[in-house]
């Protein structure tokens, strides 16, 4: 399950991300799964209240929005999801395509915290480093 490492990932970058706001706790993070990421959006919704816990990150809301594979077609010069991963065809011509533009990612979008000096919220938006836990 590399999900658990990528949750500590996760929570690792996000620590990196928000240590100069003086963040009391983080409210908030929201991500974007690529369905061709890799990752199990099941597990890493477990695994990530493991990695969390102890931090300012404990008992945050974790959002994750998927994002679709998107290819480029060269005859239709048209970039379009895919209503298949398991079928990489130009859903407007039919021909195979090869050539990924999106849903490959999986990456933190914002991240909303609140701070020990003003007791409001703030947005900070960031993406996990790219390494052996993150993927693209």
């Amino acid at each position: 399950m590399h999900e658990l490492s990528l949750s500590y990932a996760t929570v690792e970058s996000v620590l990196e991300s928000v240590a100069s706001l003086n963040a009391s706790r983080v409210i908030s993070v929201t991500l974007v799964a690529g369905e061709l990421s890799g990752v199990s959006i099941e597990a890493f919704q477990f695994s990530f209240p493991i990695a969390a816990a102890g931090t300012i990150l404990e008992d945050t809301n974790l959002i994750i929005n998927s994002e679709p594979v998107r290819v480029f077609c060269s005859p239709c010069n048209q970039i379009s999801a895919l209503a298949n991963i398991q079928n990489f065809r130009c859903p407007l011509c039919g021909l195979a395509s090869g050539d990924i533009r999106s849903g490959e990612d999986f990456i933190i979008q914002s991240i909303e915290v609140e701070s020990d000096e003003t007791e409001t919220a703030e947005t900070v938006t960031t993406e996990v480093p790219q390494n052996e836990h993150a993927h693209r």
